[in-house]
């Protein structure tokens, strides 16, 4: 074989790595190629990704994650109520959620308008704290 045969031989491999396409680009194509094998179809693999847009991106899950939490609401107005029949009137306060500044009441255990728990116990009350263990 000449230099030239050699120099075109060459070239002929070098139009066929081109025609495969850049390094860049082959790693580009593997991730798919990768991802068939592990879900099958691509009926399989759109469902997959359906499912793992369902669940949440991580930040997503991480921010229902605080909202689980226990918050203490802050203290709002102090309002008078009448109670019952006789008339009695007792004093109440409103409350404010820690985290998206709403007014909650007792009655809730979680904030109706951000989701976030709301801790109601009183300091060095540990009944409705979470059990870390």
């Amino acid at each position: 074989m000449t230099n030239r045969e050699a120099y075109d031989n060459m070239w002929d491999e070098l139009e066929q790595y081109r025609a495969i396409g850049t390094v860049e680009e082959i790693k580009s194509v593997k991730k798919y190629i990768d991802l068939k094998r592990r879900c099958g179809t691509p009926t399989n693999t759109i469902d997959l990704c359906a499912e793992y847009i369902a669940i949440g991106t991580v930040e997503e899950c991480r921010e229902a994650r605080e909202k689980q939490k226990p918050q203490k609401p802050f203290k709002g107005a102090d309002f008078m109520v009448v109670r019952g029949d006789d008339g009695s009137h007792i004093w109440e306060s409103d409350y404010i959620c820690h985290e998206c500044g709403m007014e909650i009441t007792r009655e809730y255990i979680y904030c109706p308008y951000c989701g976030t728990y709301i801790d109601w116990s009183k300091e060095g009350d540990k009944s409705h704290e979470e059990d870390d263990h």
